[in-house]
């Protein structure tokens, strides 16, 4: 295996020589803080995350704050917390700010309703997605409300995209308590300061639907390529699919569409007996110079999902697993597989559907790091097999 580092700069200069975009909305390139500069600034009144860069209230309603940390991947600072309680602990909250390979508000909204659903010992009611405004902009934050979580509890939940980080802020408590609720997410959402130099982004109003039975098919997986072409196959591992940052027709910095549909519908996949939330997108000419996301299956609640990425330019429907920190580019397919194939690839029965081509690995602040396997007919990749996740936040 050999390494390739490259920027975001030089991957999207690469892929605009073979698809074109337009550009929607300006947009500053992501600084790493200096080695020694801290993840966390805490005064008075805030406590702010250095990387992305963010700030959030210390107090808000009836919450403070008690704890901030990372919730997982020690020494890396891609997923990280912030915890709230009330003075007498019946309402609290947490703020998750991690960095997944996929970015996107809506799909992070739509996983975290698998996992409240699945978390519930009885029928929970709500989950419909919004709209809404946060540190003082329109649009940004997705949001949803629950009532009957795990019996009597009532919970508020919003979701941000900020750069390539996702901002999930979660206020639970008592049903009697449902105004402190209310108020204290606002108060949260009032309460961020987005960093001038990144922009929080205007989130996309999704429609989801059930999805009918359909007609499918099983795809046929095509060969490695032994040419160049390879090589933008791992680039593509390297972009943000939730809108990368590029520049426009004048050379100005913007924000390029999302290549995950406004519109999708919702079934289910199963995986050695677990049901995961499995979304559905039409197919057709890509979205974005990225392509078009036609099947995004939700596996964790932090970030972990198989998509099937529909790129024309990049030789057909290519299969990317995202995690924390990683985008891992599994095999390509001459048509969209089926959710039995999505099925046996994630639960290891089946091993070349599996197998990582090229893993990615993503840092916030600093190029990508793309690992080749050599160009030979068939290629090796590395063997790491994707995997479903089983805890939830």
């Amino acid at each position: 295996m050999r390494p390739l580092h490259i920027v975001l700069g030089a991957a999207l200069a690469l892929l605009s020589t073979m698809v074109s975009a337009q550009a929607q909305a300006p947009a500053q390139q992501l600084a790493a803080p200096p080695a020694q500069h801290p993840i966390w600034l805490v005064t008075d009144k805030d406590v702010g995350f250095t990387p992305v860069p963010i700030a959030f209230p210390l107090k808000a309603g009836v919450l403070s704050a008690t704890r901030h940390s990372e919730a997982s991947h020690a020494g890396e600072n891609i997923d990280n917390m912030i915890e709230y309680r009330s003075a007498d602990g019946a309402v609290f909250g947490t703020i998750y700010i991690y960095y997944p390979g996929l970015p996107h508000a809506g799909l992070a909204a739509l996983a975290q309703d698998w996992a409240i659903r699945k978390n519930s010992n009885t029928p929970v009611i709500g989950g419909d997605l919004d709209l809404g405004r946060a540190g003082g902009v329109n649009g940004v934050a997705v949001r949803t409300a629950y009532s009957h979580y795990r019996g009597n509890l009532a919970s508020a939940a919003a979701y941000i995209k900020q750069g390539r980080w996702i901002v999930t802020i979660r206020v639970s408590g008592p049903e009697a308590r449902k105004a402190d609720i209310d108020s204290a997410m606002q108060a949260l959402l009032d309460g961020i300061q987005f960093g001038k130099s990144e922009p929080a982004r205007i989130a996309s109003r999704m429609t989801i639907r059930d999805c009918g039975d359909g007609d499918q098919h099983p795809a046929k997986i095509l060969p490695d390529p032994t040419d160049a072409s390879l090589a933008v196959k791992g680039i593509l591992g390297t972009m943000d699919g939730g809108g990368i940052q590029g520049k426009d027709d004048q050379g100005d910095p913007a924000i390029l569409p999302s290549r995950v549909p406004d519109e999708l519908c919702r079934a289910s996949l199963e995986v050695k007996g677990e049901r995961y939330t499995l979304l559905r997108g039409a197919d057709g000419e890509p979205i974005s110079i990225d392509g078009r996301s036609v099947r995004l299956a939700l596996l964790s609640d932090a970030g972990r999902l198989l998509e099937v990425d529909h790129a024309p330019k990049l030789g057909g429907y290519i299969l990317l697993y995202h995690d924390l920190g990683e985008t891992d580019v599994l095999g390509t397919y001459d048509s969209i597989p089926s959710d039995r194939q999505l099925a046996a690839i994630l639960d290891g029965s089946d091993h070349e559907g599996g197998r990582v081509h090229i893993p990615v690995k993503l840092r916030p602040g600093h190029g990508a790091e793309v690992t080749l396997p050599q160009t030979s007919p068939g290629g090796n990749g590395d063997g790491r097999k994707p995997q479903p996740a089983t805890s939830s936040r």
